[in-house]
């Protein structure tokens, strides 16, 4: 592979993860700490009536939700465990929070607007993700795409996909993959009138409507090239006014302007 392709993949992933996430309820993220436990601590742990609200059993160890009163009673009791603070805490946009209790503001024009098709959107899991928990989500028609830490995954499908999936015991929060996400603050380019850039797209979307979409939207010298399976690469030349429409087409993963200054640019052999 081209080495400006294997640049152009990790930076875009990176992007996102800088710029990027229920069944319990908010009342139990806000009133549970998740700990990682042993198998055998766990079982002590239950001899001595210690209750998780929730557990999820791996080869080795288990994952808990636990409230304060069981948490300081394992402390009391010497029985090994680590406490995970903010375990699904997520950082996108440049902001870290809790999707389920805080979803950060985007300007009303990098704000995600619901639709019925296909789109990208996150699921986040209130455990390590197994296997056949993606098992599920492929069964119910949705793509995982890729993964954000912690235990969330960008996915392809329809909104009422998720909604018929909100019953599983190991989604903790699903919710939209915004603009906002997809594009970086400080390449936004505030008063730059155009830019060149690279977009990231997944090959699940309809890439002859996300070009004839951008050329709508004034870009000029549109090439694209697939990266592998999962991506497409689509250079343009956009009005920077229209960076906000086109982070919204469905199917747009992240945008970024081309490197300049004589590094790997990324373009495509």
């Amino acid at each position: 592979m081209h080495f400006g392709l294997i640049y152009l993949r990790r930076l875009a992933l990176l992007s996102v993860a800088a710029c990027l996430v229920s069944n319990g309820g908010a009342g139990a993220a806000e009133t549970t700490t998740a700990i990682r436990i042993s198998a055998s601590s766990a079982e002590r742990a239950q001899r001595m009536l210690v209750s998780p609200v929730s557990k999820f059993d791996y080869d080795g160890f288990s994952w808990w939700l636990v409230h304060p009163a069981d948490l300081d009673r394992l402390t009391a009791l010497g029985i090994p465990h680590d406490a995970i603070s903010d375990a699904y805490r997520l950082t996108l946009g440049g902001r870290s929070f809790d999707p389920l209790t805080a979803e950060p503001e985007h300007p009303a024009e990098w704000s995600a607007i619901a639709h019925p098709g296909h789109d990208l959107h996150l699921i986040q899991a209130f455990a390590p993700i197994r296997s056949r928990w993606l098992i599920d989500l492929k069964t119910a028609g949705i793509q995982p795409v890729q993964y954000i830490h912690p235990f969330t995954y960008v996915v392809w499908s329809r909104p009422t996909d998720l909604e018929d999936l909100a019953s599983l015991p190991w989604i903790r929060w699903t919710g939209l993959f915004a603009p906002g996400f997809r594009v970086l603050p400080h390449w936004r380019r505030p008063g730059v009138e155009t830019v060149d850039l690279t977009i990231l797209v997944v090959n699940h979307a309809d890439l002859d409507g996300i070009v004839n979409r951008l050329v709508t939207l004034g870009a000029t010298r549109v090439t694209h090239a697939t990266l592998d399976r999962t991506w497409t690469a689509v250079n343009a030349v956009l009005p920077t006014e229209q960076l906000p429409a086109a982070a919204a087409i469905p199917g747009v993963f992240t945008i970024q302007p081309k490197p300049t200054g004589g590094g790997a640019r990324g373009e495509m052999s």
